[in-house]
């Protein structure tokens, strides 16, 4: 047969003596090397007080009251020690069972030896190493539970915050929409607007341009006139000076002739020039309300010149407002990816305390099956008692019956001798009253 393999190390002697004392359990080591039932049942009690599980006296007076009800003040005192101890054997049995020991027997209690009691001593000390670890990792996970719990609290009113602000500035931006677009219509209109101005600019330049040759023109022709004005007083007053001179008077007539055609040709010219001034003066002010007309194009487009640059600005802050909007998309979705991670952290926690959970109700679901179950050992032995109970009773009655059958066929035989005696002493008296006679 192979030898059993324990999972847990054993612990030498000097050091359960140290480990027990600390655990206010008093021992030493005689009591390790020498066991004796009372030193044991000590040391298990401890052991049993220290797992928080129950007080010993208590389970030795589990189901006291049933007890009491089987046995009767005649066999109570026989089974007042060996009850009590098979309960605390079965609670025994089954928390080493829970330390991988399976072969707990009731001699354990009553007949303990140094090596199995060792064996099971450290059994119990590795049981409640592995229990407070798995309290300490169980009340980490709960603060860390707790701390993902509060943080993921946060995240989420600061994704509602970012949520709310991205809300507002999308107000803003369906409110400042309409508005750019209009904007931009009327920026467009003033572009063109703009365009045209400058191309009725370029013609009046133009304009501006031949009136300026037109003038340069007329002050030429002044010229001519005053240099033929000039050249005509100087006739004139030839004429004046050779007109008292008879011989020339044909000559005369002819210088006539020909000034009185200069003088309508000049006459005609000088109308001429009188037209082209008045309409140098109509130009002049036609050239006046163009330059008007300029100034208020000038201020015009100083205002949209003003206006643009405005719009300009009001594009940039659209600009920004959307990288601004960009920038709280992406960190919306930076905030739910890390939501989605600390909703995953989260369900990982709450699955492992689920677990942890139902492992402890799973241990809480054993220990109330195996109460179940001792108190159904209970049950049994009640009943098994209660039944040699009445077995006894019925022998009672059978030994009272035999008793007194017994009694009374005393009797009958006592006055069966005493008749057969009586018979005997006849029967020998008449013998020897027979042989005398002989």
């Amino acid at each position: 047969m192979n030898q059993k393999l324990d999972s847990f190390p054993l612990i030498d002697e000097q050091t359960i003596v140290q480990i027990l004392n600390e655990l206010n359990i008093n021992v030493e080591m005689s009591d390790l090397r020498q066991p004796t039932f009372e030193k044991v049942k000590y040391i298990f009690s401890g052991f049993y007080e220290y797992l928080n599980l129950e007080e010993p006296h208590k389970i030795i007076m589990k189901n006291q009251a049933e007890i009491n009800h089987v046995f009767r003040c005649s066999t109570q005192d026989t089974h007042s020690l060996s009850l009590p101890l098979i309960t605390f054997f079965r609670q025994m049995k089954r928390i080493l069972n829970s330390c991988d020991v399976s072969d707990f027997r009731l001699q354990d209690l009553t007949s303990p030896s140094r090596k199995r009691l060792q064996i099971q001593i450290s059994a119990l000390f590795n049981y409640n190493n592995f229990m407070e670890s798995m309290k300490q990792n169980i009340n980490d996970n709960l603060v860390e539970n707790k701390n993902q719990k509060n943080n993921f609290e946060f995240l989420q009113r600061s994704a509602a915050q970012k949520r709310e602000e991205l809300l507002n500035l999308q107000e803003e931006d369906n409110i400042l929409e309409p508005m750019l677009a209009e904007l931009t219509t009327n920026i467009n209109i003033q572009i063109s607007n703009l365009h045209m101005n400058l191309q009725n600019y370029d013609t009046a330049i133009q304009r501006i341009t031949g009136i300026q040759n037109q003038i340069s023109g007329l002050e030429f022709n002044n010229k001519q006139l005053d240099i033929a004005n000039n050249k005509l007083s100087v006739s004139i007053e030839n004429l004046r000076l050779r007109r008292y001179n008879p011989e020339n008077l044909d000559q005369l007539k002819m210088e006539i002739a020909r000034f009185e055609r200069e003088i309508s040709q000049q006459t005609k010219n000088q109308q001429d020039i009188a037209d082209k001034i008045n309409d140098l003066d109509t130009t002049e002010i036609n050239l006046a309300q163009l330059y008007q007309e300029l100034q208020n194009f000038s201020e015009q487009t100083e205002k949209l010149r003003n206006l643009t640059q405005s719009q300009k600005s009001t594009l940039e802050i659209v600009e920004q407002q959307k990288d601004a909007n960009q920038g709280l998309k992406q960190e919306k979705m930076q905030i739910d990816q890390e939501l989605d991670q600390n909703q995953q952290l989260f369900t990982f926690y709450k699955s492992l305390q689920q677990n942890q959970n139902n492992d402890l109700k799973n241990d809480y679901l054993q220990k109330m099956e195996d109460k179940e179950k001792l108190q159904k050992i209970i049950d049994d032995i009640s009943n098994e008692l209660q039944q040699h109970k009445f077995e006894l009773e019925n022998v009672n009655e059978n030994l009272e019956e035999c008793r007194k059958t017994h009694q009374f066929r005393s009797t009958k035989l006592v006055e069966q001798i005493n008749e057969l005696i009586k018979t005997w002493v006849v029967q020998a008296d008449e013998m020897d009253r027979i042989m005398a006679g002989k």
